[in-house]
């Protein structure tokens, strides 16, 4: 998005007006996110590492948290994923 559109896009947004209760909300955390943020030990087994993620999940979020995961097809190699997003964010 250009940036002379990020204001307008902003301001289509009607403030909420209403009380937020976060004891009964659903929070949407992005895949993406959690890769920066949980702490991978060097020979960490996969098991292992999955439980981390579900710890820090549980503990920031409690259990009110859905976890999405998009932009890595199953057939993709990790490599190949970035450089196609990449292009595809690319202004032309």
């Amino acid at each position: 998005m250009r940036k002379g559109t990020k204001y307008s896009l902003y301001k289509a947004f009607k403030p909420c007006t209403q009380d937020f209760n976060a004891e009964s909300g659903v929070y949407f955390i992005d895949g993406g996110y959690l890769l920066q943020r949980v702490i991978w030990k060097r020979g960490s087994t996969f098991p292992s590492i999955c439980d981390n993620y579900v710890t820090y999940v549980c503990t920031k979020y409690k259990s009110t948290a859905l976890v999405l995961f998009y932009g890595y097809p199953e057939n993709e190699t990790i490599g190949g994923t970035p450089e196609e997003h990449r292009n595809k964010c690319q202004v032309k």
